[in-house]
């Protein structure tokens, strides 16, 4: 059997199994719990995506405009005080729909994936101009769905591995989410041998993503991955947002934040592991980004989630911990 009649196999099968439980990737991580909540006070409505520079700056995208900020955020341990600074800011050449944002910590640029064009460049933060680009699979621009297509970008903490992921379901890969089944995206894996190499696909990932669990709001609900976060070089956090109807006139938003293992044992022919860390239904706000903050004194790491404010949402920002 040929490869693309494999996978279009093992797809069909994902479906049926998607939304069941899976396996753990047995990274040993506990769960986590909010920190603190709060509201930006002024700067961009429309966060898509942050990646954390180093201390308490972080670089963030917007997808309404193609600008990169650079921003301050700071919290204490005890999540009593809080704090959002944006510090400066750059217009993208050429960029229009900014959904992942990716800090490289061996050249110091940062990636971006555009949903406009399906297209992952690198940009130089301090003037806005573009320095390379990544092959992304014709497959992500030729079977995207509209405004579904790349969506979370991470790069791992050793600089060699970078992860992007398509929102919904391709496609050529079968139905996209809905209230009886999950649907399945594809996880990319691109690697390099060092800071002057390209980024090269290398190994692809099937992730299944949860059922819609309320009712359908004017044919919009969806359940997708936003947000990807490489916690070391094996594995990765990923960021399911749902929006749908529950007992209330409006849609409301819930978030979940799964672990997975992509190590050598994990196999491409079938949805990959996933342990759930975080449940939570965030009303209305609409979770779209998540990097790696600062650990706390005593040793716990934390996760910087930031809220895409448009079309009314909560414009927020929420750490979380964790136990």
């Amino acid at each position: 059997m040929r490869r693309a009649a494999q996978v279009a196999a093992a797809l069909a099968a994902a479906f049926a199994a998607a939304g069941c439980a899976t396996t753990s990737p047995d990274a040993g991580s506990g769960s986590f719990q909010d920190l603190c909540e709060f509201q930006r006070e002024g700067g961009p409505a429309e966060l898509s995506a942050v990646s954390r520079i180093g201390d308490n700056l972080y670089y963030c995208v917007d997808d309404d405009g193609g600008m990169l900020h650079e921003v301050e955020i700071t919290f204490s341990p005890d999540g009593e005080s809080s704090s959002f600074i944006v510090r400066s800011g750059v217009r993208l050449d050429g960029r229009v729909d900014l959904e992942g944002c990716a800090y490289d910590p061996l050249t110091r640029w940062v990636w971006v994936s555009d949903e406009h064009d399906t297209s992952i460049r690198a940009y130089d933060p301090k003037t806005g101009a573009m320095v390379a680009k990544a092959a992304v699979p014709a497959v992500f621009r030729e079977q995207a769905r509209g405004n579904r297509s790349l969506e979370g970008l991470a790069i791992s903490p050793d600089g060699l591995r970078m992860y992007a992921v398509n929102e919904d379901t391709l496609k050529s890969d079968g139905e996209p989410a809905s209230a009886e089944r999950g649907g399945v995206v594809r996880i990319q894996e691109f690697t390099r041998a060092d800071s002057a190499d390209l980024w090269r696909p290398s190994r692809q990932f099937m992730y299944a993503t949860d059922p819609i669990e309320g009712s359908d709001y004017k044919g919009k609900s969806v359940s997708g991955v936003s947000a990807l976060c490489a916690i070391d070089n094996g594995h990765l956090l990923v960021l399911e947002r749902e929006m749908s109807r529950k007992k209330a006139l409006l849609p409301m938003l819930r978030g979940r934040i799964y672990e997975i293992g992509l190590g050598p044992g994990a196999e491409a022919e079938k949805p990959v592991g996933k342990r759930l860390l975080w449940d939570e239904n965030t009303m209305f706000a609409n979770y779209e980004g998540m990097c790696r903050g600062p650990d706390l004194p005593d040793g716990s790491r934390t996760l910087v989630l930031v809220s895409d404010a448009g079309n009314g949402a909560d414009a927020n920002v929420l750490v979380l911990v964790e136990r």
